[in-house]
């Protein structure tokens, strides 16, 4: 089906109030002290024709916790439905259980809007939603009766489980896919304290040890410059960092270490998931650069870091963002009462897209490149966006 202008997105823009703080401020301590000194924010005027393209694919069921994967190809989205997990089960935890009454459910939606999102398969596994996909499949982790945790790969055709991870007595967690099959985690022993790091590939085991901190949550970025790019964090007690390295090698992991701080009190591992929830892995072609986009748990807003460049924070309030597909200068950003878009370089005020909290997804798809979600009770909308490129004076 072609795709049909949004009513009323041919848009121009002059300034709007700059949405609020995120209720609730985080009593998380910043390395600056909680709420930093000064306000480095930008608050301009922009004025922009912005030309977005949506079209509506229906909706999908969700357990009100975990949003949906959206394949590579946009073709597929994959849901977890039922009785959401305990937060036990969802950080790997002692006392997380064998997620039973969760499920886990495929759904075609390239034929949408002609034909309503179409139950295509569902996993035939107790397992939890994952934090990554490739062509093959997505990412699922396995709580065991026995207290360990296993890693594998489902089918976005069949749901039918390949086993990636299997260690006895080990809690493996939070992976994510690399480039080339490579597949980094969190793990543990089952009475241990500390998740190490660990990339499997291609037979190769390599090992970042604890040496005192959790190392939580990898996530692949592969660029042009490193291949092998990783980012992860790193909590010791109550501080949280976030670090870039190279995953090329054992040695090249140990030797490549580039932190940033996050938090220097108050931080958790519940911190550590809100920092990446809305930013799901997707393999792709390397991107030209070494980028990650993160909630930041001191400033409230996403924040995008290309080493070795300090970070930039996003607009105000925003609660997740995507490089633009189209131009790498611009971010695609979520807040709760609208999508917007501006460039990385002026974090201002965005151009408003699209009304309402849309979470956005890449692909790799030229005529479905943005995948939106929009959360609802019990359900998700999903749709497909384009945009033309913004002119800004």
């Amino acid at each position: 089906a072609a795709l049909v202008a949004a009513s009323g997105c041919v848009t121009e823009t002059t300034r709007v109030e700059p949405v609020e703080r995120l209720a609730g401020a985080s009593d998380i301590v910043g390395p600056g002290g909680q709420g930093y000194a000064g306000n480095a924010d930008v608050h301009q005027s922009l004025k922009s024709h912005v030309v977005t393209q949506i079209l509506p694919l229906g909706n999908v069921p969700y357990d009100n916790m975990t949003l949906p994967l959206a394949s590579p190809d946009a073709r597929y989205v994959v849901t977890q439905t039922g009785i959401a997990p305990s937060w036990e089960t969802v950080l790997a935890l002692p006392g997380a259980t064998v997620p039973h009454t969760t499920r886990l459910e495929i759904y075609d939606v390239s034929e949408a809007p002609e034909t309503p999102p179409a139950l295509v398969a569902v996993v035939d596994e107790p397992v939890l939603l994952g934090r990554g996909c490739n062509d093959e499949g997505f990412l699922v982790e396995a709580p065991r009766e026995d207290g360990s945790r296993w890693i594998g790969l489902a089918s976005w055709e069949s749901g039918s489980v390949r086993w990636l991870v299997t260690e006895p007595d080990v809690i493996c967690a939070f992976a994510s896919l690399g480039p080339d099959d490579q597949v980094a985690y969190s793990a543990r022993h089952a009475g241990g304290q500390h998740f190490e790091l660990f990339v499997d590939h291609r037979g190769s085991r390599w090992r970042l040890p604890s040496a005192g901190a959790e190392w939580l949550m990898p996530s692949w970025a592969p660029s042009l410059n490193d291949p092998n790019g990783l980012f992860v964090l790193r909590l010791v007690d109550d501080r949280l960092d976030l670090v870039h390295l190279s995953a090329a090698s054992e040695r090249a992991m140990r030797r490549s270490l580039r932190p940033i701080p996050l938090a220097v009190r108050n931080a958790t591992i519940d911190t550590c998931y809100q920092t990446v929830v809305a930013q799901p892995t997707m393999v792709s072609q390397p991107t030209t650069h070494d980028q990650f986009i993160y909630f930041h748990p001191t400033r409230l807003r996403a924040t995008l870091w290309r080493p070795p460049a300090s970070p930039k924070l996003l607009a105000r309030a925003s609660l997740g963002a995507v490089v633009d597909p189209d131009n790498d200068a611009y971010v695609i950003v979520t807040l709760a009462e609208f999508l917007g878009r501006h460039p990385i370089s002026t974090p201002g005020t965005p151009s408003r897209l699209l009304l309402g909290t849309h979470v956005p997804r890449r692909t790799n798809s030229v005529q479905k490149p943005l995948i939106l979600l929009e959360p609802k009770d019990s359900v998700i909308g999903v749709s497909v966006m384009q945009l033309l490129p913004v002119q800004t004076g």
